[in-house]
């Protein structure tokens, strides 16, 4: 890049677009200097990906004006939350040991003292690199590895805003942590986020993991480039809800791994609800034996949304058990992509895994695409996948309609039972009806949408 500061590793545009910059500031007193140096320096040499790359074949990056992108210095925030954004986003009414707001508008951050005093750290990210050197060192990049994609690596050089939360051994929090990491819409705004979940042995929580957007009042591109690192100790215990709900000129890219152990159980619930392209690698690494693993997922697309998930269940060791269950239904001219992998290691027997994708189409002009695998190298395993590609049964329709139900009010209510069975994995009530909120919210701007077409 031209005119760039003295000591700021530079990067020719021809090799990396955008106006995107390691500086000196982000290198400072910083625990994650080499770190972040040689990923940047990984980010240079490594291609941005193409369709004719195997993982990306179904996502088109050629829309997306990097040149024009530039991140904002997450250092350097002032402005401030309204009351009316910060009521409605600390959401008062439930019980929360911990709320975490990250946004442009800098961080907002409330935490039970009974917990820290506990030792459970729970911070942002650029907090977590100036109160805990080491512990930020030691867990950055030892799960998702900055090599595995262009955007892995930008995202280790460049993420300022994330998450930092430890759990100490054998400490039960009872009630859920909250996060909520909001990106800028529109602008070309960049933002790239990092967060490092640790729970040592024994240790349990709940945690929600929000992404959105704060309006910039802007249709122009934005990009969001997310790692999220969990590492579970053997016995663990954690229940991972997470969403994502970014506005639609949001292009948005994650590499997401669970590293789990011995005894170790995780419930991991991701639903996608925003973006106007997603990419979403969610990789489970089930290291010890007797790990079990529960994955469930949802997404709801409009107007000419393209989501893309490509999940990888890693059995790596005897007697461990995975089961994985997406749910989605796709509607105007919009697209979805559900990839998933069961692997096997030569090791791994008496595993138990499964895998399944079922998805209802609900325009003509929406496409699914579902691509279950399997690679197995051991002996004495179960496992399987399926996949289902419809539309809403005709029958529940006219059985509906025929006492006096009209048509979108009984599409929403079938779509309320698809999406129930993995709902029912969210760990309380008030997260369930919140979600149910959000796709019922979503799927009522649809019906807007088709009831003004109709009548004009």
């Amino acid at each position: 890049m031209a005119n760039v500061k003295q000591n700021t590793t530079q990067i020719d545009n021809h090799e990396f677009p955008g106006r995107l910059n390691l500086t000196p500031e982000m290198l400072a007193h910083s625990p994650l200097q080499t770190y972040r140096r040689s990923a940047w320096e990984l980010a240079a040499q490594l291609s941005f990906p193409l369709k004719k790359d195997e993982a990306w074949r179904w996502v088109d990056l050629s829309e997306l004006n990097f040149a024009e992108l530039q991140q904002a210095d997450g250092r350097a925030k002032t402005a401030a939350l309204s009351p009316h954004q910060l009521k409605d986003l600390t959401k008062s009414g439930r019980s929360y040991l911990g709320n975490l707001i990250i946004s442009p508008a800098g961080v907002v951050r409330q935490v039970d003292a009974n917990i820290e005093r506990a030792g459970v750290i729970f911070t942002d990210l650029n907090t977590g690199e100036k109160d805990y050197p080491e512990l930020v060192a030691k867990l950055a990049g030892s799960v998702v590895k900055p090599e595995e994609s262009k955007f892995a690596a930008m995202t280790a050089a460049l993420a300022e805003d994330g998450l930092l939360l430890y759990v100490p051994k054998n400490c039960r929090l009872e009630q859920p942590l909250l996060v909520q990491i909001l990106a800028a819409a529109g602008d070309y705004q960049a933002a790239f986020t990092h967060a490092l979940i640790w729970l040592e042995a024994g240790a349990s929580v709940d945690l929600e993991l929000a992404f959105g957007s704060l309006p910039a009042g802007s249709t122009s591109q934005s990009f969001h480039s997310g790692i999220v690192e969990v590492h579970l100790d053997d016995d663990a215990v954690l229940n991972l809800t997470e969403v994502q709900e970014f506005d639609h000129q949001v292009w948005n890219i994650t590499h997401e791994r669970a590293q789990v152990g011995r005894n170790t159980r995780l419930t991991w619930l991701y639903g996608a609800l925003g973006t106007h392209l997603s990419k979403n690698f969610i990789d489970i690494d089930l290291l010890g034996r007797n790990a079990e693993v529960q994955v469930k997922g949802f997404y709801l697309t409009d107007d000419s949304q393209h989501i893309d998930l490509d999940t990888q269940q890693n059995h790596l060791a005897a007697r461990t058990t995975s089961n994985l269950l997406f749910k989605g239904a796709v509607t105007e001219s919009s697209v979805a992509v559900w990839e998933g992998m069961i692997y096997v290691a030569p090791n791994a027997m008496q595993t138990d895994g499964y895998q399944s994708s079922r998805n209802l189409v609900l325009s003509r002009s929406a496409k699914v695409n579902a691509i279950p695998g399997l690679e197995i190298l051991a002996d004495d395993v179960r496992c399987s996948h399926g996949a289902t590609v419809g539309k809403i049964d005709e029958e529940e329709l006219f059985y509906l309609q025929a006492r006096g139900i009209p048509l979108l009010d009984a599409e929403q209510l079938i779509l309320e039972g698809f999406f129930g069975e993995v709902l029912e994995l969210t760990p309380g009530e008030e997260i369930k009806e919140d979600l149910k909120s959000k796709i019922n919210k979503k799927f009522a701007e649809v019906r807007s949408r088709r009831e003004q077409t109709e009548v004009g």
